[in-house]
């Protein structure tokens, strides 16, 4: 476990940059309670926008998705991490690791990779798993929208019932598991925004509350739509 980790005294994290896209603008070494964290801040340099970008620290592989955000990085924007100095330490167990920090690879709007292969892949299968995905949400969203219904959780019941029954792997094939991964993605996400819509008792949209739910459903189909 990390937290069984002691940090050296004096400890400075090494960090590897292996992408082109992203610039290390700045780290700053910041005490939040009674442990420290690296801020590091990234600037997309890349003339792309970034759907995500994976990054290995200590004995960690994290991936930082805005892929089903309203908004990708865009070139030019900062994005900052904050990683706990106890979990870069953990890099002393991995003798092959070059670094505390390594940024390995980075998946641009429209389909293509800037990185280490290996990385670039497994971004790339994730965001193929989930087009896929999309392609069979977006037309039980459409369908939805267009159906009569008594109430407005008539309609989120049936997407939630709907969405629940997709599967993510086929059975007679060999899809990689971050192409699942990106499948499951899909489903987990769209089903959060289905419930938030339930949870949101704030009738501001008075009789118009179903046009809400629609407006809200209709976004998220364009954003699934972007891949």
């Amino acid at each position: 476990m990390v937290s069984d980790i002691t940090i050296p005294q004096g400890f400075e994290p090494t960090i590897v940059n292996k992408t082109k896209a992203l610039q290390i603008v700045s780290t700053t070494k910041i005490q939040r309670d009674q442990d420290y964290v690296l801020r590091v801040t990234l600037k997309n340099v890349s003339g792309k926008n970034i759907v995500s970008y994976t990054y290995l620290a200590g004995e960690a592989g994290i991936t930082n998705s805005f892929g089903l955000s309203e908004k990708l990085f865009s070139p030019g924007e900062t994005s900052d991490e904050y990683l706990p100095f106890e979990n870069l330490a953990a890099r002393a167990a991995f003798s092959g690791r070059e670094a505390d920090l390594v940024f390995e690879g980075v998946w641009f709007e429209g389909g293509t990779g800037d990185g280490e292969p290996k990385f670039v892949k497994q971004l790339g299968d994730e965001y193929a798993g989930l087009k896929e995905q999309a392609r069979r949400i977006v037309p039980l969203l459409r369908k939805a929208l267009q159906g009569s219904y008594d109430t407005e959780d008539g309609t989120l019941t049936e997407l939630e019932l709907q969405i629940s029954q997709l599967p993510v792997e086929e059975s007679a094939s060999s899809q990689s598991l971050d192409y699942k991964l990106g499948r499951s993605t899909a489903n987990r996400q769209f089903a959060s925004r289905v419930k938030e819509l339930r949870e949101n008792k704030n009738n501001t949209f008075g009789t118009n509350r179903k046009a809400e739910i629609a407006g809200k459903l209709a976004a998220w189909e364009q954003t699934l739509m972007r891949f």
